[in-house]
């Protein structure tokens, strides 16, 4: 896999209770980048990360399968 900027990187994370998700990037110029996943409900989703660069996010998110 690649990360943003095109480099190698490796992702790993698991979950750590039926609605929480925690994951991990390494990129191959030493960045790190942390993520979280909740599953609110079945269609609200929470998602946010946090980068070793500083760089983070948090979003809201409603999905529906058709």
């Amino acid at each position: 896999m690649t990360d943003s900027e095109g480099n190698a990187a490796v992702r790993a994370g698991r979950y750590i209770s039926d609605n929480i998700y925690l994951g991990v990037e390494a990129g191959a110029q030493g960045s790190t980048r942390g993520t979280i996943n909740l599953d609110i409900t079945e269609e609200l989703k929470a998602r946010g990360s946090l980068g070793s660069d500083g760089d983070s996010s948090l979003g809201v998110f409603f999905e529906r399968d058709y």
